[in-house]
């Protein structure tokens, strides 16, 4: 899916659900040189005012700032950052609203999370450094 020898850059991910973001952790650690992990939106938030993430998957529902509420944030931090946004069961008006946000897509979380996996691979593309 991508060359991991590349090594390409750095993966933000933010959801509240601790074992899907350890799993997220294991997947993506080795195909990114730096992937960091955060509970909250609002975590997130405080990291990318000191370092600037490639790519930011994060979770429509969370406590606090919601997953669309980070986005409209993450757009005042860092305009061009690759947004992922997974939801269970995100209603057509939360697409819509990521959307017009920027949002690189929307994941429906899935067992196995392979649309997750295009979708971070498509973003590589994007960004040059993967295939």
């Amino acid at each position: 899916m991508w060359d991991s020898s590349l090594q390409p850059r750095n993966i933000f991910i933010a959801d509240d659900n601790e074992l899907l973001l350890s799993a997220l952790r294991r997947r993506f650690e080795g195909k990114f040189r730096r992937v960091c992990v955060f509970s909250s939106g609002e975590s997130l938030l405080d990291a990318i005012v000191y370092e600037t993430p490639d790519i930011i998957v994060l979770d429509l529902k969370m406590p606090g700032a919601s997953g669309i509420e980070t986005l409209r944030r993450v757009r005042c931090i860092h305009p061009q950052a690759l947004v992922i946004l997974l939801t269970a069961y995100g209603s057509s008006e939360d697409r819509e609203a990521a959307q017009v946000l920027g949002v690189f897509d929307v994941v429906t979380k899935r067992v196995g999370l392979e649309d997750l996996d295009l979708a971070v691979a498509r973003a590589l593309g994007r960004l040059g450094t993967g295939s």
